[in-house]
């Protein structure tokens, strides 16, 4: 990322790069370099004079990944807390969207809360020890909160792990459009991160009623229910009430409407006021810098 920050104002040859990242080896800059290039991130240009040096400049996909960094300063400046770790904020929200056994462990919390033996059956994948390892290490950062539930001690997300979701929905938007290496992990996993951060959302309290998304892909298509009810938005893995509205769209239709309000390429059926107001809603909340909660997340 502080390759692609200096670039993002011009051109600039190695050698000026590493002037400006005194920090970093020349053999890792170098490796770094390559590996933008070779990915379509950076282009390698030979300067015009006597003298033709090589430059590098952000292709059209790298100036559109820049975005990725923004949304994790904002959510640094908004959301982390002060005592968040020993490495710059910022850092760190990339760090945990990025990184797989985490992103786990956020889709297991991503419904309510969980006591510790249910919160392992959840992690099973993850081995025990390396999941428990990485929730204590989620919980000195403020991703994790300790809650009582019935008694019980139990883990729940706290409203900046929820909010972690926007980055997730920016990278796997830019992967489907730019990514030169289509068979890498994808880190939209729309129904997930739709699920991450409904409870966050303030929905308008006369909008009611179920919304089922169809996400048409290459692979069978997944679907996603979201549910609207008195200001409140759930996204349960099964609904309890027949849909009033459904959409049909390939995933890059759904992260544009809710990154960018672009409703193009989305079929709707049933209430459309309904569904249009529902992805409105979440567009909001992504979108909002206000720490200022809804009722039902402040009393929890």
């Amino acid at each position: 990322m502080p390759v692609l920050r200096e670039l993002s104002a011009g051109s600039l040859r190695p050698s000026e790069l590493e002037e400006r990242l005194p920090r970093a080896a020349h053999a890792a800059l170098t490796r770094r370099l390559r590996d933008l290039r070779t990915n379509g991130v950076l282009i390698r240009e030979r300067s015009s004079g006597l003298s033709p040096q090589a430059e590098y400049t952000l292709s059209d996909g790298g100036r559109a990944l820049m975005a990725i960094p923004e949304a994790a300063e904002r959510w640094a400046r908004n959301w982390s807390r002060l005592d968040s770790g020993r490495r710059p904020a910022a850092r760190l929200a990339l760090r945990l969207t990025a990184d797989e056994k985490t992103r786990t462990i956020l889709l297991a919390l991503a419904d309510g809360p969980l006591r510790p033996a249910k919160l392992d059956e959840q992690l099973l994948q993850i081995g025990r020890s390396a999941a428990r390892e990485r929730v204590s290490q989620l919980h000195v950062a403020g991703i994790l909160k300790r809650v009582e539930l019935d008694g019980h001690p139990c883990y729940s997300l706290t409203p900046s792990a929820r909010r972690l979701a926007l980055i997730g929905m920016l990278a796997a938007r830019w992967e489907r459009q730019w990514a030169r290496d289509r068979g890498a992990a994808d880190s939209g996993d729309l129904p997930g991160l739709l699920r991450l951060v409904a409870p966050v959302v303030q929905i308008p309290e006369p909008v009611s009623g179920v919304c089922q998304l169809h996400i048409a892909a290459e692979e069978p298509g997944q679907y996603v229910y979201l549910v609207a009810d008195r200001g409140r938005l759930a996204a349960p893995q099964a609904a309890s009430a027949p849909p009033k509205a459904v959409g049909w769209a390939p995933p890059e239709a759904w992260y544009d409407a809710l990154l960018h309000r672009r409703l193009t390429g989305i079929r709707t059926s049933g209430d459309v006021g309904l569904i249009a107001s529902v992805l409105a809603s979440v567009a909001s909340t992504l979108a909002s810098d206000s720490p200022d909660l809804p009722p039902n997340i402040k009393s929890s």
